[in-house]
């Protein structure tokens, strides 16, 4: 089944045979669903008119499954795009995944990953008992800026060291203020 715009033959097209749905193309086959647009811009909107103080639009992504497992990855989003060999490259991902089941005691965990010299890395973990960066141990340092100072709170991942308004530690840690600096 084929509906055609005025410049799009298959503006939106249903393949019957491979359970697809293509919106501006024809879907491959490997995917339900492929929605494409050569303009740069909003591609999806999802938009809500209720006037109440209750929230929405609601986009939901549910693993429905009849036997629910400890660490079950329950949805991902992948952002993709080609590096300089044209391959398809994931270079950041959020992915969510249940950490327990167990009915009253449910917990969830989300981490958000990033390409760090050609593989992919956790960069922040939020579990259900601590909030980790750099799990994976790589040479990424952690900076807080507040509203006049860029290193606030610095970690340099690679000498083990903090500072407190430095961005230079030359202590484990380093605290430093216009008055008086102390490192211990």
């Amino acid at each position: 089944f084929r509906v055609e715009s005025n410049d799009n033959a298959s503006m939106l097209f249903v393949d019957g045979g491979n359970n697809a749905v293509g919106i501006g193309t024809t879907p491959s086959g490997s995917e339900i669903l492929h929605v494409l647009d050569s303009a740069v811009g909003t591609m999806a909107k999802f938009e809500c008119t209720e006037s109440g103080a209750v929230h929405g639009p609601t986009i939901e992504f549910q693993r429905d499954s009849s036997s629910p497992a400890d660490n079950d990855l329950i949805g991902r989003l992948n952002f993709t795009g080609n590096d300089s060999g044209g391959n398809t490259t994931v270079y950041t991902q959020i992915s969510n995944l249940i950490r327990d089941v167990t009915d009253g005691t449910e917990d969830g965990l989300m981490e958000f990953g990033t390409i760090v010299a050609g593989t992919l890395q956790s960069r922040l973990e939020l579990d259900s008992t601590e909030a980790v960066f750099n799990e994976g141990s790589i040479d990424i340092d952690f900076r807080v800026e507040s509203d006049t100072k860029s290193h606030m709170l610095f970690v340099d991942a690679a000498t083990d060291r903090v500072g407190i308004n430095e961005s230079s530690p030359d202590a484990r840690l380093h605290i430093s203020d216009s008055a008086q600096e102390s490192s211990f």
